[in-house]
């Protein structure tokens, strides 16, 4: 009797053990818990308001949009969207069929009236999105042709208009506007600033406030409004995020799964948020991370060479899709600061201030490629025939002499007459705080810049005072750095004029020709007439040196080697953690 009882029992326990193996993969979370160590915060868990490069991932597993870039290839992939959009042939209309699945984390389904709105939500004055929503002017009429079918307009052939119509994040129209004031305001009619109805401004400010304080915090997110495979489980500032899969993910109904974007084979994705090295060494040496992004440079260089970590770790450094770079203020006039940024003379100086060789072995551990404009030289587009700035202390202090900027009163500091004032050569280089490296870089041009009698203050600021004073033109000198999105490829955000005080052309960079010479970029669609575009604006930022341009960077990534697959990619962030296995 107690044998048939124990063989029965066996056998249950055989059955249930065959049941948890196929519930596993049934759901898709093979791995409970992936720990990963991120230098730096988000800036904000929505991807309307965000401007950090960790929140720009982040916001990936929370949010969908129709079309995202596949990490792997760089194509195209359809998430929201029932596949690629119908393109005119005259590449002035664009169709998207919305997955007849798709629907919002509280069972609503994805229409074209979601599409709208969200579309609306990037144009919006009142948004925190200035940044970016210059790119979306470029659409001229979105029409919802049905509850399932929506077509955007363009204005003009543009090479950029299967990201700006399909890669934006669609949110949930009845959690943000539930009372339809937004159908009162066409697209067209949000371009026209204060020219509008006071009732229609006063519909447009009310639902940007819900948006813009939507993901500011845990108890602003609400996973109801959005369609990512994973959710917000907490987030502690400065501390930790936590992601876990979504049990109401709409796409685990999929039969198939159609690109890594759907997987969830992770349950839960732990992010703590350290800008400490000690903190980062130890996690690695205890072999407590699954994975380290940004790594600083000098860590990555350090425990790279060290058998002991290396048989737990691999250490990956594709090349990047971010430059650093010293942006100075072209139009410092308009903006009660030092006017001798206006002159280029002084810029070009500047440049010549800057040992960029030097610093790139000092900071980056030469784990970066340096650049003279704004484009990699890996880039097939790259103009190479433009030399990188020599550093030449000699040469910049004889083109401030023959530009008249040379000590009048004896004070030991340059100076010049400029309408009738006298302007002093006293200036100030910001940068945002827990970067070592900028700070580096920052301190390096002050004592070349002390030599020819060139006073330089440097001033570490929080990343919100930091990004609040290159938005107002509060500057003489910032360190930075851009970061693209694989498709993204554009110019007008950075360098147009009219990105400047909206966009992210903090220096005031552009007159009509480059304006022109942007606009024949995004619309140039055969790819030789595309390449020339490009070429002659890297020439025209070349001559006019807005920034000392200093060097693409590598992706530091330390990987666990625990894991059968967890692939690197070229493309940002590098790495899709949600199908690892």
């Amino acid at each position: 009797m107690m044998e048939r009882w124990k063989n029965r029992c066996q056998r249950y326990v055989a059955l249930l053990a065959l049941l948890c193996c196929l519930a596993g993969p049934a759901l898709g979370q093979s791995i409970p818990l992936v720990t990963m160590a991120e230098t730096s915060d988000a800036d904000q868990l929505n991807p309307f308001t965000n401007f950090s490069a960790t929140g720009s991932y982040v916001n990936e597993y929370l949010y969908q949009s129709l079309i995202r870039t596949d990490k792997k290839t760089g194509e195209f992939m359809p998430l929201l969207a029932d596949g690629l959009p119908q393109v005119s042939d005259d590449h002035l209309s664009y169709t998207y069929s919305l997955h007849p699945l798709a629907k919002f984390n509280n069972g609503k389904k994805v229409t074209s009236r979601d599409v709208i709105f969200s579309l609306k939500m990037q144009r919006n004055q009142f948004v925190n999105n200035n940044q970016k929503r210059s790119h979306y002017e470029a659409i001229v009429e979105v029409v919802g042709l049905n509850e399932q079918l929506v077509m955007f307009k363009m204005a003009k052939p543009n090479s950029q208009s299967m990201r700006i119509t399909g890669e934006f994040a669609i949110l949930s129209e009845d959690f943000f506007d539930p009372e339809h004031r937004l159908d009162s305001v066409s697209l067209a009619e949000e371009l026209q600033g204060d020219k509008m109805s006071m009732a229609k401004l006063q519909a447009l400010k009310t639902v940007a406030e819900r948006v813009n304080v939507f993901g500011s915090s845990l108890a602003t997110y609400n996973a109801e409004a959005t369609t990512g495979s994973y959710i917000l489980q907490s987030w502690r500032r400065g501390g930790e995020i936590v992601l876990t899969a979504n049990k109401r993910f709409w796409g685990k109904k999929l039969e198939s799964v159609p690109n890594d974007f759907f997987k969830q084979n992770v349950a839960e994705i732990r992010i703590e948020v350290t800008s400490d090295e000690l903190v980062l060494r130890k996690g690695i040496f205890d072999n407590r991370y699954d994975l380290v992004s940004s790594t600083p440079y000098s860590l990555f260089a350090n425990l790279s060479e060290m058998p002991a970590i290396t048989k737990n770790y691999k250490f990956v450094s594709p090349p990047g899709p971010s430059y650093e770079y010293i942006g100075m203020n072209m139009r410092a006039a308009a903006r009660q600061r030092n006017l001798a940024l206006g002159d280029l003379a002084v810029r070009k100086a500047l440049a010549n201030l800057v040992h960029v060789d030097l610093l790139m072995v000092e900071v980056c551990y030469s784990l970066g490629i340096r650049i003279a404009s704004d484009c990699p030289a890996s880039h097939p587009d790259y103009r190479q025939n433009m030399p990188v700035v020599p550093f030449d202390i000699a040469t910049a202090g004889a083109a401030l002499d023959r530009a008249g900027w040379i000590d009048t009163d004896g004070n030991g500091l340059r100076d010049k007459q400029i309408n009738g004032e006298d302007v002093q050569m006293v200036l100030e280089c910001i940068y945002n705080e827990n970067k070592p490296e900028r700070k580096k870089i920052a301190e390096h041009l002050q004592t070349n810049a002390r030599e020819l009698g060139i006073l330089l203050t440097v001033t570490e600021l929080p990343w919100k005072d930091y990004l609040g004073r290159l938005k107002s033109g509060d500057f003489d000198l910032y360190v930075g750095a851009w970061v693209a999105d694989p498709n993204e490829d554009s110019y007008r955000q950075i360098w147009h004029s009219k990105s400047w005080g909206r966009g992210s052309n903090f220096v005031g960079f552009g007159n009509v020709t480059t304006d022109k010479l942007v606009v024949a970029y995004e619309e140039s669609l055969e790819p030789e007439a595309h390449k020339a575009a490009s070429q002659a604006m890297q020439k025209a930022i070349y001559d006019q040196q807005p920034y000392i341009f200093l060097w693409t960077n590598n992706n530091c990534l330390v990987l666990n080697q625990r894991y059968r697959q967890a692939p690197i990619y070229d493309l940002r962030p590098g790495f899709w953690i949600a199908s690892w296995e």
